[in-house]
């Protein structure tokens, strides 16, 4: 299916149905908790009986769910895969951008893929699941869906499909303060306006959620994710101008006012986040020939990597380029 009609189906009917702080370091496509809650909704709407599999191993799944950012924090060749700046190629509605990778390469140059790899990224990842689920390989089942959802999570956090993703192009107030949560709008929106709303969150999202559809091109799928996501750019960046004077400090007060004012956006986005990650999941199970999936716990013969140790593991080192 061809990038425009992918995007009609996305920004229509889709669209319409459709976080305990990371370290400071990091900003990634969502936080902790929105990346948690992304995978739980999605499990909740997964038929059987995949669904089985995945209500056993939600707890292995949200952990690998948050290994990209910690992999993030000490390999900082690995930020691109969190983001694709849309407008580092094009402008809206960006349909010279090719979901393909070479003809992508072959257009923007090798080099362009340092402004984001997200889409291909998701294929590689939703390929991994397929295999996995063809050879039964449970603890690759686990791993790869978990490392699905931040990815397909990522390409709906509208700041991660621009260049602008801090505001730095808008004179929106960024503190220079490495190791301040709330530095730039990038994580004031998506770690702490999430994190203080995450009940009523989880209230707004549930009667949004869709139900899951074929993903025929993981890549393209991915791409169309980034362009609706692009989108609502404008009205984030918006928001915080308003509510955020240079001189001010973040306080309780300037998160209920994003909330009140962004809120619907981030309800919108984790919600579509949730329905195409269940899609994608579904999908990977019937590529692989709809095999048995046990309906239990996996025991990982190695545990993904965390915050708390990739902290411990770049402390001791020359520190790395932060993701997104």
């Amino acid at each position: 299916m061809n990038l425009s009609v992918r995007r009609n189906r996305l920004s229509g009917p889709l669209l319409a149905v459709a976080l305990v702080s990371l370290c400071a370091l990091v900003a990634s496509g969502w936080g902790y908790v929105a990346h948690r809650m992304i995978a739980e909704e999605a499990i909740s709407i997964l038929p059987d009986p995949p669904k089985g599999f995945f209500d056993a191993n939600l707890s292995n799944i949200r952990a690998f769910a948050n290994e990209p950012d910690a992999i993030s924090m000490i390999d900082s060749s690995k930020g691109p895969d969190h983001f694709i700046d849309l407008d580092s190629y094009s402008k809206p509605p960006f349909d010279d951008v090719p979901s393909d990778e070479k003809q992508f390469i072959a257009k923007f140059g090798a080099d362009a893929l340092k402004e984001g790899r997200l889409p291909w990224v998701i294929r590689d990842e939703y390929n991994a699941l397929v295999d996995a689920m063809a050879g039964r390989d449970y603890e690759g089942v686990v791993k790869h869906a978990g490392l699905l959802s931040h990815f397909v999570g990522d390409a709906t956090m509208p700041l991660h499909a621009t260049k602008n993703y801090k505001g730095q192009l808008t004179n929106n107030v960024i503190f220079d303060r490495p190791d301040d949560p709330n530095r730039h709008v990038h994580v004031r929106f998506e770690i702490g306006m999430v994190n203080a709303n995450a009940a009523d969150l989880t209230r707004r999202i549930r009667p949004r959620l869709g139900k899951p559809h074929k993903v025929d091109d993981p890549a393209d799928e991915g791409l169309a994710l980034a362009k609706v996501s692009f989108a609502y750019i404008a009205p984030i960046l918006d928001a915080d101008r308003e509510l955020l004077k240079p001189g001010d400090e973040v306080t309780p007060v300037y998160f209920a006012g994003m909330y009140a004012k962004v809120g619907n956006i981030a309800a919108q986005q984790m919600a579509l986040a949730s329905t195409e990650l269940a899609s994608f999941w579904q999908s990977a199970w019937e590529k692989a020939g709809r095999p048995g999936l046990i309906a239990a716990r996996v025991v990982l013969s190695k545990e993904p990597l965390t915050m708390d140790e990739a902290k411990r593991i770049r402390e001791s080192q020359k520190p790395a380029e932060a993701a997104k």
